[in-house]
């Protein structure tokens, strides 16, 4: 339980030896049903891997209507101030607004700019988190911590009664009490269960998550990589179970499962190995993903089908060099209908369903089909994904 949990540290250096693939590798949906493509995120000197976190971030529906909800970011005299120091959350979650508003305000309005600057949000950030802004390449990972961390400091007081959103029904959290926009959005429970096999008490300890880490080997695929997880361990020998029924130590088997599922899952493939190397190996990722035979049996079964909606996607062999980027569905933007154009008839519907490539400034469209081929179909590429969002499905 604690290996799939722990949080992991990788820190990159500058943008360099990027090799990027030509959009002409792969086909490229026709233009026709594409009205407007997405914006880019001008790259202010090795911040690819902020920009890849904000993309997902705000093509996340709930999070952004959050976000631009002025009245959410009024806290000064909602919270408990003695309780920590607010002010460096506050001006990040407000600095995060006003990158958000330019990004909706220039996406609704007809004109010919492609892309947005996100200066004042790099400046606030330099500011309280030096580590992070420090001109060296570092990990998308430890940035998406950072930010939703930040976040979650800041509104972990607001009651349900001082939180509102743009739209009625977002943030509902499948109508349980509201906790907070981070936690109701991307924070699920893993109950972890130990059963002494001498007299067969079993215990239970309950512990929540806001992604999971996941171990990569070889092709072996992300289904395989959550079973190992979650497989039974036998604790015997030097790592015997202190059984307090026994009142000795035991054999015992303990393992774990989802005991409550968010609304987005976040999957992070650990790619890096201890000798700042890179595993260029691709799992294979399904577009839908089915969680029932990892859930305990308490979890509703209409709860447990997700949908892959966005992923990061590291670019590079190692950690002294890389790039990140982003893939989104349209299915989160809003930007596209998937009806079949009238001279596409030997098109598919699966082939139409386009997603959308924002790698800083640039942005294209690809279908999902030749997305899949070209992110999990080869064996081993320095393109891997690398941050996995799966929706879950209504």
């Amino acid at each position: 339980m604690a290996t799939s949990l722990k949080r992991s540290r990788v820190e990159c250096d500058l943008d360099t030896k990027v090799f990027l693939k030509s959009r002409n590798d792969y086909s490229v949906l026709s233009k026709r049903h594409i009205p407007k493509l997405p914006l880019g995120l001008a790259n202010l000197g090795n911040t690819c891997f902020m920009s890849a976190v904000i993309q997902v971030l705000f093509y996340l529906k709930d999070f952004r209507n959050f976000i631009l909800v002025e009245e959410n970011l009024n806290v000064l005299n909602k919270v408990d101030t003695h309780l920590y120091s607010i002010e460096q959350d506050l001006e990040i979650a407000k600095s995060l607004r006003n990158l958000f508003l330019e990004l909706q305000k220039v996406r609704e309005n007809e004109n010919a700019q492609t892309y947005v600057s996100p200066t004042s949000f790099h400046t606030c950030l330099k500011k309280y988190a030096y580590e992070l802004f420090n001109f060296q390449q570092q990990d998308a990972h430890e940035f998406l911590r950072f930010l939703l961390a930040s976040i979650q400091n800041l509104f972990a007081n607001k009651t349900a009664n001082t939180v509102k959103t743009n739209q009625e029904n977002s943030c509902s959290n499948n109508g349980h009490p509201f906790k907070d926009v981070i936690e109701s959005l991307f924070g699920g429970t893993v109950v972890t269960k130990t059963r002494c096999l001498e007299c067969e008490n079993e215990t239970s300890h309950n512990e929540t998550f806001l992604d999971i880490s996941l171990p990569v080997f070889g092709r072996r695929s992300i289904s395989w990589a959550i079973s190992n997880c979650c497989k039974r361990e036998v604790l015997m020998g030097n790592n015997k179970y202190a059984c307090e029924n026994c009142l000795t130590y035991t054999e015992a088997e303990r393992y774990w499962s989802f005991l409550e599922l968010p609304p987005i899952l976040i999957f992070h493939l650990k790619l890096f190995s201890h000798n700042t190397r890179k595993l260029n190996q691709v799992p294979p990722c399904p577009v839908e993903l089915k969680m029932t035979r990892w859930c305990d049996s308490k979890v509703d079964n209409s709860l447990k089908t997700y949908r892959l909606s966005a992923i990061i996607v590291h670019q590079g062999f190692g950690l002294g060099e890389g790039h990140y980027y982003t893939f989104v569905s349209s299915q989160l933007t809003d930007y596209i209908s998937c009806s079949k154009h009238p001279d596409d008839e030997n098109i598919s519907i699966r082939h139409t369903v386009p997603w959308y490539c924002l790698n800083d400034t640039k942005t294209f469209v690809i279908s999902e089909s030749d997305l899949m081929k070209r992110l999990f179909e080869s064996s081993a590429s320095i393109e891997t994904p690398y941050i996995l969002f799966y929706v879950k499905e209504a």
